[in-house]
Formats: C-alpha cells, sequence, structure tokens
C-alpha cells in the first residue's frame, strides 16, 4: 500500500469516485435524450453487450470528470460554500492570522516588510515557517483534511448534477404506465432526498474545514512563538546594524609564560 501511497492512489480515488458518479450520470443523460428522440437507450445496450469495454472505458472517463469537477469545486465551489462562510462567522482567526503574518514577516524578512505590504501579496505562513513547522507537518495536516474535504465536495456536485436524471427517468416510467402523479411524488421525493444528501456533504465539508483551520492556526502559533523567542530563526538580525572593530576579530596570540626571579638566588 505504501507503493500505491506514493503513486498518489489516495488522491486519485477521491476524484476517481465522484468523477465515476458524474459519467454514469452523464451516459443517463445521453440515454434519457435518445429515449425521448426515439433511438432508445444506446449507451445502456452498449453496456450490455460488453461489460469489459465499459469497465476500460469508463476508468479514463472518471477521473476526466473527477478533473472537471475538482476545476469547479476548487475554482467556485470551495470559496463560496467554505471558505467565505468560515471567514464570516469567525473573522477573528483571519485577523489574528494577518497578525502574526506581519509579525513574522518583519522578524524573517525585515529589509523586504515594507516591499511586501505595498505590493497587496500576502505570503503564506505555512511556508514563511516551513524551518519550525517542518514540511511533513504540514502534509499531514493537509492530508488529514483536505482529502476528505475535497471528496465531500466532489461527492455533492456529483449528487446535485444526478438529481434532475433521477426526477426525469422516474417522470418517464411513470408516464408510459399511466401515473403521472405518482410520479411527480416520487420525483419530488427523490429530489429531495438526494439535494439533502448534498447538503449534508457541504455541512460536513464545513466542519472539516474548521477542524482544519483550528489545528492549523496553533501549529502557526507555536512556530510563530518560536521565531518571536529567537528573533530570527538564522541570527541576522540579531546581527545587523552590529559594528564589528578590526580588534574583535583580532585572535588571542599565545600566552607568555611569565618567570619569576628569585631574589634570594
Amino acid at each position: 500500500m505504501g507503493s500505491l501511497d506514493s503513486l498518489g492512489f489516495t488522491r486519485l480515488i477521491r476524484t476517481v469516485i465522484p468523477g465515476l458518479l458524474l459519467s454514469v450520470t452523464s451516459a443517463g443523460y445521453f440515454d434519457i435524450v435518445a429515449f425521448h428522440l426515439g433511438h432508445g437507450t444506446p449507451v445502456y445496450s452498449w453496456s450490455e453487450r460488453s461489460a469489459t469495454l465499459v469497465i476500460a472505458g469508463g476508468l479514463p472517463l472518471s477521473i476526466v470528470f473527477g478533473i472537471v469537477s475538482n476545476m469547479l469545486v476548487f475554482g467556485w465551489a470551495t470559496d463560496h460554500l467554505i471558505r467565505k462562510p468560515f471567514a464570516h462567522a469567525h473573522p477573528a482567526i483571519g485577523s489574528l492570522e494577518a497578525k502574526l503574518r506581519d509579525e513574522v514577516v518583519s522578524l524573517k524578512a525585515p529589509h523586504w516588510s515594507v516591499d511586501l505590504a505595498g505590493s497587496g501579496f500576502q505570503p503564506d505562513l505555512e511556508f514563511i515557517l516551513i524551518n519550525e513547522i517542518q514540511l511533513e507537518k504540514i502534509t499531514f495536516l493537509q492530508e488529514s483534511y483536505w482529502h476528505y474535504l475535497e471528496f465531500q465536495m466532489n461527492t455533492a456536485v456529483a449528487f446535485i448534477y444526478a438529481t434532475p436524471l433521477a426526477v426525469a427517468a422516474i417522470l418517464t416510467g411513470t408516464k408510459s404506465s399511466g401515473q403521472i402523479w405518482l410520479g411527480v411524488c416520487a420525483s419530488a421525493v427523490v429530489a429531495l432526498v438526494v439535494i439533502a444528501l448534498a447538503l449534508f456533504l457541504v455541512r460536513t465539508a464545513r466542519v472539516n474545514f474548521r477542524k482544519h483551520r483550528f489545528k492549523r492556526l496553533s501549529l502557526l502559533l507555536s512556530a510563530a512563538y518560536e521565531v518571536r523567542k529567537t528573533g530570527s530563526t538564522d541570527g541576522s538580525d540579531r546581527l545587523e546594524g552590529v559594528a564589528i572593530r578590526p580588534h574583535d576579530l583580532r585572535l588571542p596570540g599565545p600566552r607568555k609564560r611569565r618567570i619569576r626571579s628569585n631574589p634570594g638566588r
């Protein structure tokens, strides 16, 4: 399992499983449209004839849909559904991290603090404090929460994407049997259940993100304390502005042995 982890197997799984749901749902949409156009269900019929080709083609297709879902999650959903609600609910966390960032930059990079303040660029505290925190701890903290958060958000996207398909399939099946009202009620129930599951996943992702930020802040506070205690990691701040005089660099010569004279001889 270690070799699979080194190849990013766990990272692949959190993308492939939601991507598999998205690819199956997309195939269902294609069959629904084809059925209403009078062409039957071509994808379903083809999958019945060749299950091996379905499995062989489903894996790369799932990866593609998973990557597209990741683009949507990190490009829009995470910021609007996770980060901004957290910042609104916990404004003190953001202000505290900003104060920590300013203090650490002033201690570790005093010559660049003015330029950084005017550029609008905000350095990442985790990597400014990389010598104090260590990369292994940062990686462990990110993987402990972000892997689950990414899986939760991608799965929520897949559920929301599948909701219209479930409704259309139920309505199509009940319409042919003449039980349209039963189809409407069943589709409404299924839609509510699927949307409730998606909202539950978003809620758990928010809880996950909150725990991640609190543990991250604890780690940053500990590392910032070490920097503040020493003043600088390399000691450059303590040497800055100290005039070194020539005699400070003079090496001590050999000690002369004093020979006491004996006045009695």
